[in-house]
């Protein structure tokens, strides 16, 4: 009798919905998500006890990166941001002369979630390019091919269908 009772109970409770850790609610009763786990969890089951779900996001991941790339920028703490060609390291000795650093980035136009992505990244590009100039950065960038060329003399890199070489010849 008792292992009935207990095993009733225990059904019960188990079969019961939790929801005491879903996401908070704005005043207007919509869900906030502040992360991609949150949203992953709640977004796979738009249902709750049969009510649909409506949520708004708070990216706050994207808003702190962008903070941080704000404060870095205001202290002249600036990152060129490439993609790391044959040439990505003559870049950097050539930008140090400028005091910019440089971090390789890789960039994607499939955005996977609801969330922002590389915004620190973003905003950085965004200032480095307005106080530079894209036309800067072209440049650098012939010259660290040039440098790369010279170092290595007898690699063969093609781009676009020719020897990078002949380009710069």
């Amino acid at each position: 009798m008792n292992r009935t009772i207990l095993l009733m109970i225990f059904i019960l409770v188990s079969c019961q919905k939790e929801t005491k850790n879903l996401a908070p609610k704005d005043k207007n009763g919509n869900r906030i998500f502040y992360n991609e786990i949150q949203i992953l969890e709640y977004s796979q089951n738009e249902y709750i006890n049969g009510k649909k779900v409506d949520y708004i996001i708070i990216d706050t991941s994207c808003l702190s990166q962008k903070k941080k790339a704000i404060a870095d920028i205001e202290n002249n703490n600036l990152t060129y941001f490439a993609a790391p060609t044959f040439e990505f390291d003559e870049i950097a000795p050539l930008l140090r002369k400028y005091n910019l650093k440089t971090e390789p980035y890789l960039s994607s136009c499939l955005v996977f979630g609801r969330f922002g992505k590389n915004c620190y990244e973003k905003e950085m590009i965004e200032e480095v390019n307005r106080r530079y100039g894209e036309k800067f950065f072209d440049s650098i960038r012939n010259v660290a091919r040039k440098n790369y060329i010279i170092k290595h003399p007898n690699e063969r890199l093609r781009e676009n269908g020719r020897d990078v070489a002949d380009i710069y010849k």
